[in-house]
């Protein structure tokens, strides 16, 4: 099998990711072949977007990095306010542009996992009657930062961490905080994704 490298909008990667789209961001299609078959029986061309399922998230650090933050403020300390924040979630669905549904996650037996981590630092701290409210900005000299898909043989589970990897890797992009989604393997499941972010 050969794999064709496609383009993915910068949209789809940072909406994952809880973020607005810069006005720049031109949706790109591609083909989603969910089997992995060679040819193009099965494929399904002009996806638009990854729409995950809601996932869990753990922040490595965070608390300690935002008790850092309220000491370098009270304190005049200059402790670490950086953490990472380590993402995982189902795919629910691919869809065209037009949001209409191109593939549900499980069809054909056909599951797929997103996995994510990136840095993240504490920008503010402030009290809201009582309690702490945290503010965060993302970290892009972090040595983590990244974004995969996985094929495996069924759902995630978002309480226990099972079955989200080490599966069969459709794709693996690091951000080196350089403007540019690097891809560090890619799978030869045919036409599946690779992400650039100019």
């Amino acid at each position: 099998m050969t794999t064709t490298k496609k383009t993915l909008l910068a949209a789809a990667l940072l909406a994952a990711f809880g973020a607005t789209a810069p006005a720049w961001a031109v949706q790109t299609t591609f083909t989603f072949d969910p089997t992995g078959t060679p040819g193009v029986a099965g494929d399904i061309a002009s996806v638009g977007i990854i729409d995950e399922a809601p996932g869990s998230a753990l922040a490595v650090g965070g608390v300690t990095a935002v008790n850092n933050f309220v000491s370098n403020a009270l304190l005049g300390t200059r402790l670490s306010t950086d953490f990472t924040l380590l993402y995982q979630a189902n795919l629910s669905s691919m869809q065209f542009p037009s949001t209409l549904n191109a593939f549900s996650n499980g069809s054909g037996g056909d599951f797929f996992t997103i996995v994510a981590g990136f840095g993240e630092k504490v920008t503010n701290v402030t009290r809201v009657i009582g309690v702490d409210v945290a503010t965060f900005g993302w970290n892009s000299s972090a040595p983590v930062n990244f974004f995969a898909i996985y094929a495996q043989g069924a759902l995630g589970n978002n309480l226990t961490g099972a079955g989200f990897g080490p599966g069969y890797s459709l794709g693996w992009c690091t951000y080196p905080g350089r403007g540019i989604f690097q891809v560090q393997r890619q799978a030869t499941l045919s036409q599946i994704l690779v992400l650039q972010y100019y």
